[in-house]
């Protein structure tokens, strides 16, 4: 009887203690015991949000809903309250939402096909390779535009998921070419090559048809510089990257490139 009643003052003081509580939540994690470790974060958390441990928690149950349950859905949220928490794990969890759904993927040995809308590559041909990768940090894509067999512009670009945003480094400044949340509505400015450009996503949960087929879940972003009367469209595809851009006026929108294959 008394070892029985030690036994229960042992596991009362272990559970009224964040750190252990803590510790076996990221022991059943390792174990690859994922759903009693998701209740077990959840716990914690539900009884010490403000605990020194609750960013990691918040980014490890995050995780779990991203990469075991390949729901977004419940892991941004996670992902932002642990970001905004600040720190180590805070910075870790901005690069992970900006991957969650991941709208610019670069993995080692990722390739894309674009040809010009209009004739279908005959006129015009982009094709690009993953050159340097981190993972989910930064990329190097480099590669080259063609006409027919004639190369005629090389294309080099990096691509750093950082600063709540998708970035592009290219000959004219860097540009954050998505900016989180990824919602319709969402609206931000750059300055590249001393100018101005506005950027907004104008719609989401887009179905996009392109000569590699068909997405879901796409974004359509609308970047304007000032000044000029015309706009460029680019839409953006979970787990694909871009997939199409074309050229918009009031009241039309022209096809310009769209994406004919690709390899991730």
């Amino acid at each position: 009887m008394k070892k029985v009643i030690a036994l229960s003052v042992l596991l009362t003081a272990a559970c009224a203690n964040p750190d252990r509580a803590l510790d076996r939540a990221r022991s059943q994690e390792a174990e690859k015991q994922f759903a009693a470790a998701m209740l077990s974060y959840e716990k914690y958390l539900e009884l010490w949000p403000k605990d020194a441990g609750a960013p990691e928690a918040l980014f490890r149950i995050a995780r779990l809903h991203h990469q075991q349950r390949g729901n977004c859905g419940k892991a941004v949220p996670l992902y932002e309250a642990s970001a905004r928490l600040g720190g180590t794990w805070g910075q870790r969890s901005i690069r992970a939402l900006l991957s969650c759904p991941d709208y610019f993927p670069f993995p080692p040995g990722g390739k894309w096909t674009y040809v010009d809308t209009l004739s279908g590559g005959e006129n015009m041909r982009l094709e690009l390779a993953v050159a340097r990768s981190s993972g989910a940090v930064n990329g190097l894509i480099t590669g080259a535009f063609y006409a027919g067999k004639e190369k005629f512009l090389d294309y080099n670009r990096k691509v750093i998921k950082e600063d709540w945003g998708i970035w592009e480094e290219k000959e004219t400044g860097r540009a954050p070419i998505l900016r989180f949340p990824f919602q319709k509505g969402r609206s931000w400015t750059s300055v590249e090559g001393g100018k101005t450009i506005r950027y907004s996503i104008v719609k989401d949960s887009m179905v996009v048809k392109v000569k590699a087929g068909r997405f879901t879940g796409c974004l359509k972003v609308k970047a304007k510089t000032v000044g000029f009367e015309s706009w460029v469209f680019d839409y953006y595809c979970p787990g694909v990257g871009r997939v199409k851009t074309s050229v918009g006026a009031p009241g039309v929108e022209n096809p310009n490139t769209e994406l004919a294959s690709y390899k991730l």
